[in-house]
């Protein structure tokens, strides 16, 4: 959208108020000219004399305002708050030069206002920060000039046409659709609505179709008559815009992105989930933590914030994460369209959800490696070579010697060690006697405090042996796949001519998460991959290599790794599993055949061969293609001890078969033996006062009913009276015997369950016997309840519940509440009295049930839960009311006739009518002293004889409305004494004046006052209909002479209608449009001290 301020360095003529927004403001030097022009851009470009100054602006979508603070002029992004000083650009002072040909024109502030220009040119622009904020002033002489066509922009179905004039557009004149043509390489789009913005000056196009990225666009409008019209692009000055024919049009319409986000990888670290994705994630529409599930080695964890920053989305957990624990992370998007509440991308595309998905952990820590060294020293030397070790986590490590350096006991280290470095030094060479060999304990202790232990040796030698040279690492180029695990092997040769040991000390971990890429077998130099997450194709890893000598000299060299895509192994066949089977020969069930693809498809079965030995034409065994199970299908082929052997064949998804055979040997028919009962252990409690115990419960194997017998430990007092009986049938144990059961005491039973062929089956329970116990308390029971509540309703009735022990129980609803899911519950509950109240109608739908789970709590603490059902109505209409007959208190003369209207108000708003019920014949003559309008209530005299003054008739009075609803009240009517006419007001005579547009004589309104004193004359409303604080006409305050005062507002063809105050007669003139004025007629004060202003409308109308 672009808006226009034009200056002119003319003093006669003043700024005009308009908005400036964001954009590029060119300002152009010229002699007599400054215009400010304000498109889409982001730049600020000041043309003087050729040279360009450019101010940047921060975003190019954004509203400014333009206000100063006593020396600067200020540019305020209205979004971010964010301020540009335009100051000192150029050389004079507190000033932004434009430049013009002759004076200077700069822009300044004085007393807090932008000036522009200097000496008789200068102009004042006032400013202030409103929602669009320009410059104030008042307009100069009138506008002849026609809104000039500045540019448009086109954004999917919205085209914006941007005019420049002087003064704002005519909102009201715009013009029809079909006076548009738009083009879209040269496709015609339809235009369906026009819309005029009469500040920005522009006219905003609705298109049929929306445009498409990467057009051409064009736009024409034709106005078809030469003359200003009123279905026309036209400034509020009546100036038409000039026809254009294809205006180049902006497409600003965005490239349509549809596709969605992909999941790349998480990564978890202490309280931090971090799901990481391939492009910029919406921040504004964050998912909620309900739609993610972490588990942390199996468990659950909490997700208590959810954060999007740019291409992840960062979850908070309610712990921290153990480093070495296996975190799983699941998103659960249950919406299959776009929405807010999702992962998604700036054009709103929703990630995919996803279940399992495994996070990258820290592992734990471990403790450094100390590497074993072999240290060579001489009696003499003093240099004896740096102690290793390896931290997995690839911290430093510091060293301390803990056994083995006084071996002479003389309380002097034989050796001190660098705690950083390593490096160990001779202390005491009197501890080195040649041959022999010392072996000190190292401890490395990494960042977390971890230790690490090991040994090295020193060999003492005779001074003066060469020095044993390193191993040399060959350089080794290899190539692994992303999917690869084998690398191949390192190699290193010792002049000597020792074996050496491979280590790998750096380059092993790129991605920095404590996995090394690479494992190095220390004796053969094999590598093999060990963290394939670092495996990137097209990316070389360059590996450092130690390689330490039979001595412990150590030689270094690198070798490079080169990561390529993986190589897509041919497909290969099924493996049908060698398979044995047995069948009797009234089977059906033999088996199933197993295969395996080493792919992992799945796989389909068939019998090729050996499925029909007698040649009858009926294959011996069916397979099912999708298990593989084998059922005989021809019992005929079955022949006892016969094997009969099948070739199975398996096919994977990729069409690639596998052959193998399997057997079936055939048995005779198998008669099961029959199996005991076997009875099932228990453990049971009986009170000392008890009696029901339990049931003792045993298994048949071949599914026969079974009888119980207790055959021991049933007499333990050895009274004679068993403790126990137990029913035969249903193994039910009733005590028998109290006497026998002694609290504290556990007693054993031998049972016996036998079948119905006589097997017996035996095994043992336990009777434990306790004190006698107190009945628990019992849980409340809810009532279940059906309730009934209108989509406007509120109460809705109370939820009951019993508590077993008699105490108050206390409510709450623990579900069912918020089934629209916005965080409001639908019902409130009295915990007290469980009283069920609306709290949230928007959740109230008609026809709907809303199920509720109630839970009631004891005073124990004993929670009960139970449902209660509330069904949503449509709102039940009220009962119509009867009408309210308002009480009145009238007055009226003997001689009077008119009394007065009688009101009263229906409640549902239906007209009502009036009826006179009680009291209107006082004097019993038959004839009623009053009537009632029946519509209008108004009451009047029907019966004069019956006023007498000083009395009071009171009136029974019905209001019926359109129900036939009838209400009563009384009204009374006070009788005074005839009373003097009051002073009546003039009353305006009747005229039609005719007046040209430029004319300025219109005529004189009349007036004539009943009591024939002079009046004067005055216009008090509605005489400036364009608001331009000039009144359309004069009025001669004596006279009434009506003359034209403000020509602009006089349009040929158009009526005004004058509203005369308080006057009683129309008066027509004819003019442009309608305008509504008001003249008061000011009355002289007659002697009764009585004035009254009357009513009428004064209409002026002109012929066509």
């Amino acid at each position: 959208m672009a808006s226009i301020l034009t200056l002119d360095s003319n003093a006669a003529k003043n700024p005009i108020n308009v908005p400036v927004l964001s954009g590029e403001l060119v300002i152009n030097g010229t002699a007599e000219l400054e215009t400010f022009v304000v498109p889409v851009d982001a730049n600020v470009k000041i043309n003087s004399g050729g040279a360009v100054d450019i101010i940047k602006f921060i975003g190019g979508a954004s509203e400014y305002s333009v206000h100063s603070d006593g020396n600067d002029v200020l540019f305020t992004n209205k979004s971010s708050g964010t301020v540009i000083t335009v100051a000192k650009v150029g050389a004079v002072g507190d000033q932004v030069q434009f430049g013009t040909t002759g004076l200077p024109t700069a822009l300044k502030i004085v007393d807090g206002a932008i000036v522009l220009g200097e000496d008789d040119t200068a102009q004042t622009i006032t400013t202030e920060v409103l929602d669009v904020t320009g410059a104030t002033g008042t307009t100069g002489p009138a506008d002849e000039d026609a809104p000039v066509f500045i540019s448009a922009t086109v954004v999917d179905n919205t085209l914006i046409m941007s005019y420049a004039d002087a003064s704002a557009l005519a909102a009201a004149t715009k013009p029809d659709a079909s006076a548009f043509v738009v083009q879209t390489n040269d496709t015609i789009k339809d235009v369906t609505a026009v819309t005029v913005d009469a500040t920005a000056r522009t006219v905003t196009l609705t298109l049929a179709t929306a445009v498409v990225f990467g057009e051409t666009v064009k736009v024409s409008y034709f106005d078809s008559t030469e003359s200003n019209d009123a279905k026309a692009i036209q400034d509020a000055s009546g100036n038409d815009a000039a026809t254009l024919i294809q205006g180049a049009v902006v497409n600003a319409t965005l490239e349509k992105d549809d596709v969605a986000p992909v999941f790349l990888s998480a990564v978890a670290a202490d309280q931090t989930l971090t799901l990481n994705y391939n492009e910029a994630l919406n921040a504004t529409n964050s998912p909620t933590d309900k739609l993610f599930v972490v588990q942390v080695d199996g468990v659950t964890t909490s997700v208590t914030n959810v954060a999007v920053v740019d291409n992840t989305v960062v979850l908070t957990l309610a712990s921290a994460v153990i480093p070495g624990a296996v975190v799983t992370v699941s998103y659960l998007d249950r919406n299959a369209t776009d929405d807010t509440n999702a992962i998604q991308d700036a054009s709103g595309n929703d990630a995919a959800w996803f279940i399992g998905k495994v996070a990258v952990t820290a592992p734990p820590n471990e403790a450094p490696v100390v590497d074993a060294g072999s240290f060579t020293v001489a009696t003499d030397g003093t240099e004896v070579g740096a102690v290793t070790a390896t931290d997995p986590e690839g911290t430093a490590v510091t060293y301390a010697i803990t056994d083995g350096n006084d071996a002479d006991g003389n309380g002097i280290d034989a050796f001190v060690i660098d705690t950083e470095t390593g490096a160990l030094t001779v202390n005491d060479p009197a501890e080195l006697v040649a041959g022999e060999t010392i072996t000190l304990t190292i401890e490395a202790t990494d960042e977390a405090g971890q230790v690490g232990t090991g040994t090295v040796t020193v060999a003492v030698t005779e001074p003066v042996e060469p020095p044993n040279e390193a191993p040399v690492v060959d350089a080794g180029s290899f190539t692994v796949a992303t999917d690869s695990t084998e690398v191949g092997a390192v190699t290193a040769t010792d002049p000597e001519g020792t074996a050496v040991t491979y280590a790998i000390t750096d380059g092993n971990d790129a991605d920095g998460n404590g996995v090394d890429a690479f494992v190095i077998d220390t004796e053969t130099g094999a590598l093999t991959v060990n963290d394939p997450a670092e495996l990137v194709a097209g990316e070389t890893i360059t590996l450092t290599v130690e390689a330490t000598d039979a001595d412990g000299i150590v030689g270094t060299g690198t070798v490079t790794v080169e990561v390529t895509e993986p190589v897509e192994p041919p497909n290969q066949a099924p493996i049908v599993d060698a398979g044995s089977f047995t069948v009797a020969t009234d089977g059906t069930e033999v088996g199933a055949v197993t295969a395996t693809d080493p792919e992992g498809t799945a796989v389909t079965y068939a019998i090729t061969d050996g499925n029909d030995a007698d040649g009858n034409g009926v294959d011996a065994f069916v397979i099912d293609t999708e298990t593989g199970a084998l059922t005989v299908n021809d019992p005929a082929e079955l022949v006892a001890g016969e094997t009969i052997t099948l070739t199975i064949e398996a096919t994977d998804e990729a069409g690639q078969v596998g052959t193998g055979t399997v057997t079936v040997a055939v048995t005779e028919p198998v008669e099961p033996p029959n199996e005991a009962p076997v009875v099932d252990a228990g453990s049971f409690t009986v009170a000392t006062d008890g009696t029901e115990v339990g049931a003792v419960t045993a298994t048949d194997p071949e599914g026969t009913a079974v009888t119980y017998a207790i055959t021991d430990g049933n007499d333990a007092d050895g009274n004679g009276v068993d403790a126990f009986v137990i029913d035969t049938e249903t193994g039910a144990l009733t005590v028998n015997d109290p006497a026998e059961l002694v609290a504290g005491e556990t007693i054993t039973l031998t049972i016996e369950a036998t079948d119905e062929d006589g097997m017996v089956g035996t095994g043992t329970v336990t009777v434990e016997v306790t004190e006698p116990v107190e009945p628990p308390n019992q849980a409340p029971v809810v009532d279940a309840g059906s309730f009934t509540v209108a989509t406007d309703g509120t109460e809705v009735g109370a939820v009951t519940a019993t508590d077993p022990e008699g105490t108050a129980v206390t409510y709450a609803i623990t579900d069912g509440n918020d089934a629209d899911g916005n965080g409001v519950d639908a019902f409130v509950i009295d915990t007290e009295t469980g009283a069920l109240t609306v709290n949230d109608p928007a959740e109230l739908v008609a026809g709907e049930t809303i199920t509720l789970t109630i839970e009631a709590t004891d005073e124990a603490g004993q929670v009960g839960t139970g449902t209660v059902t509330v069904a949503v109505t449509e709102p039940v209409e009220p009962p119509n009311e009867a009408p309210i007959v308002d009480a009145g208190s009238f007055t009226v003369a003997t001689d009077g006739t008119e009394v007065g209207a009688v009101t009263a108000t229906d409640p549902e708003g239906t007209a009502v009518t009036y009826a006179i019920t009680d009291g209107n014949d006082a004097d019993g003559n038959g004839i009623d002293a009053f009537v009632i309008d029946t519509e209008t209530g108004a009451l009047t005299v029907n019966d004069p004889a019956e006023l007498v003054a000083g009395e009071t008739i009171t009136l029974t009075i019905e209001a019926t409305d359109e129900a036939a609803q009838v209400g009563t009240g009384t009204v009374t009517v006070a009788v005074t004494e005839p009373v003097e006419p009051p002073n009546e007001a003039p009353v305006v005579d009747a005229g039609s004046f005719t007046v040209a547009t430029d004319g300025t004589e219109v005529g004189a309104v009349t007036a004539t006052d009943p009591e024939g004193t002079a009046v004067t004359y005055a216009i008090t409303d509605g005489n400036d209909a364009d608001g331009n604080g000039v009144d359309a006409f004069v009025i001669d305050t004596e006279t009434g002479a009506l003359t034209v005062n403000d020509p602009a507002e006089l349009v040929a063809g158009e009526t005004i209608t004058l509203t005369l105050k308080r006057l009683m007669k129309p008066v027509k003139l004819a003019l442009v449009r309608s305008r509504l004025l008001s003249l008061s007629q000011l009355s002289h004060q007659t002697k009764r001290q009585l004035s009254m202003q009357v009513a009428s409308p004064l209409q002026l109308t002109a012929p066509k």
